[in-house]
C-alpha cells in the first residue's frame, strides 16, 4: 500500500460504516423490489453506474469485494465464480 492510498482508508471507512447504518431493512426491500425484475443487462450497466459513482466518491473498496467473492468461492458453481472474477476484473 503505496501512502496516498493508506491517507484514503480512514475516510472510506467513515463513508462505508455511515452508509450501512443508513440502510434499513425496508431499504433493502426497496432495493430488491426494483432490482427483482431487471434482466442481466440492466443488472450489469447498474452495477457499474454504482462503482463509478463509488470511485468518484472515494469510497469503492476493491479488496473487500475481491475478498467477498473469495470467502463465498466453495458456496459457488465453478462457472459463476470464474464469472464473478472476470466482472472483478472489469470493475477494477
Amino acid at each position: 500500500m503505496n501512502f496516498s492510498e493508506y491517507t484514503k482508508q480512514p475516510q472510506q471507512e467513515e463513508k462505508r460504516e455511515e452508509r450501512a447504518k443508513s440502510m434499513s431493512e425496508e431499504d433493502v426491500m426497496k432495493q430488491y423490489e426494483e432490482l427483482k425484475s431487471m434482466n442481466n443487462s440492466q443488472l450489469t450497466a447498474r452495477l457499474f453506474d454504482e462503482v463509478a459513482r463509488q470511485k468518484r466518491d472515494g469510497i469503492f473498496d476493491y479488496a473487500s469485494l475481491a475478498q467477498s467473492v473469495e470467502n463465498i468461492k466453495e458456496y459457488l458453481p465453478q462457472k459463476t465464480y470464474q464469472n464473478l472474477k472476470n466482472m472483478l476484473d472489469n470493475l477494477r
